[in-house]
């Protein structure tokens, strides 16, 4: 089967709807304007027309036919002033009465008419010498009949000018309607095509490109700023795979070289137990190193998927924060390092118990590597402006300013650090675990040293997904 072009297909109903639209509003003007108009008008004449039928009427007498014809002949004498004509005339013989308007030819008042009222009065509009006469007709119980019109030719010349100039403004109606909705779907649609070329470049291989953004600052700019957001993240996100996919092949190809050195260099010696043994312990250090580096590249993406947001709940971060220093004490004596500890009580976090307490001791334990000849650190927890706060400060080497969002990156690990152990993702992990948290993170000069300060939303926030 033949695939459709969507792009003609959208251009046509919208030029379809478009001149429907117009239409139809062109159709609803002129029938409020014939409704506003014309209708009254004839409901006037009919109104006047079958009053006076009404009253003559009521003159009529079987017997007498004077009052009748008496008010005939009056009313034909000024008929310049009410505009009406007059007919009274012998049904059977049509010999004329009284009136001012001679009887039509036989049967002609005959023909189908409207039935105006209870008492068989019946109008109907005929042409009579190019002129349009409305009439009514009333068969008296006399056998005589009545009959009162008026020129409506002024009226029905009127009306076929308002159909002849809505003919006329709906056939322009309908050339505007199409040629903007032509110029319109090719403007809109055009635009949509530029971005479909752009999506297909960047399918074709080149990353770079981007979708124009105009100066009007309408929809279509919005949706392509949007666009190249997300283009420029998707870039970033490349760029950052690639990055960490050759520092994960740079940071296992030691260990993992040492483990094949190791198992050849005791596949090609004599078999001695001692020798063995060690090689074994070598081998499974490296193999935890690299258990390690694995889970805690695990334990970022499942947080940065949000598959552990469900598990969050309120927490004490004074408490949580005491747990972990309690936890790094020990360390801190055997290298030194005096860790110097203040919190206000009861600051409540919403958060993931296990992700905070893993971040807590990823900072203690980076600031215990590169900070313990300083002799201390200080970790205060405290209410800051807009809600608790947890910072943790050393007096080590610090991090330059301009390597600070550098080394938040997977796998980053700076010149002075590269001798120490560790696998370059605790940072990472504090990172993701704080934009879980809707946590702001913030590293600082702590002159010297370095200060890591989390920053948590007030209110028990709700996670990040």
């Amino acid at each position: 089967m033949k695939e459709r072009s969507p792009k003609r297909s959208i251009r046509r109903r919208l030029a379809l709807a478009l001149v429907a639209y117009s239409m139809g509003c062109v159709v609803l003007s002129l029938l409020a304007v014939y409704a506003g108009v014309v209708v009254p008008d004839r409901q006037r004449v009919d109104s006047t027309l079958l009053e006076e039928i009404g009253n003559i009427r009521a003159l009529d007498g079987e017997a007498d036919h004077g009052p009748v014809e008496k008010a005939i002949a009056e009313r034909s004498g000024t008929e310049a002033e009410s505009g009406l004509f007059y007919a009274y005339w012998e049904n059977e013989t049509q010999i004329t009465l009284a009136g001012n308007m001679a009887p039509p030819a036989e049967g002609a008042l005959g023909l189908p008419g409207t039935l105006a009222d209870s008492d068989g009065a019946r109008l109907a509009t005929y042409v009579i010498q190019e002129r349009h006469l409305r009439v009514a007709r009333q068969v008296m119980p006399s056998d005589r009949s009545v009959v009162v019109a008026q020129d409506i030719t002024p009226q029905m010349t009127f009306e076929r000018r308002l159909i002849e100039t809505s003919m006329i403004v709906g056939l322009i109606a309908l050339m505007l309607a199409i040629g903007t909705g032509l110029w319109l779907s090719r403007g809109l649609l055009g635009r949509v095509e530029r971005m479909n070329r752009i999506i297909l470049s960047i399918l074709g291989g080149k990353r770079d490109a981007r979708v124009p953004v105009n100066q009007r600052s309408d929809e279509f700019d919005t949706l392509a700023l949007h666009f190249n957001k997300l283009l420029d993240e998707n870039a970033r996100l490349i760029a950052q795979m690639s990055e960490v996919t050759e520092n994960i092949a740079h940071d296992l190809r030691t260990p993992l070289t040492r483990i094949r050195g190791s198992i050849e260099s005791a596949l090609s010696s004599a078999r001695e137990a001692s020798a063995d043994t060690e090689v074994m312990h070598r081998v499974l250090a490296d193999t935890t190193d690299l258990l390690e580096t694995f889970g805690a590249l695990l334990s970022i993406a499942r947080v940065e998927s949000g598959a552990e947001s469900s598990s969050m709940k309120t927490l004490d971060l004074s408490q949580l924060t005491r747990d972990a220093v309690e936890l790094y004490e020990p360390a801190a004596d055997e290298a030194g390092c005096r860790i110097d500890f203040t919190a206000e009580e009861s600051l409540s976090v919403r958060g993931h118990r296990h992700l905070l307490f893993q971040a807590l001791s990823n900072l203690i334990d980076n600031a215990l590597k590169f900070a313990a000849s300083s002799g201390s650190l200080e970790v205060n927890v405290r209410r800051g402006p807009s809600g608790p706060e947890l910072s943790i400060s050393d007096r080590g080497p610090g991090i330059p300013e301009d390597q600070r969002k550098y080394v938040l990156q997977r796998f980053v690990r700076l010149e002075q650090s590269r001798n120490t152990p560790g696998t370059g993702l605790g940072l990472s992990l504090v990172a993701a675990v704080a934009q879980m948290h809707g946590a702001s993170l913030t590293l600082s000069d702590n002159a010297p040293g370095l200060c890591i300060t989390i920053a948590f939303p007030e209110g028990a926030p709700l996670p990040l997904k």
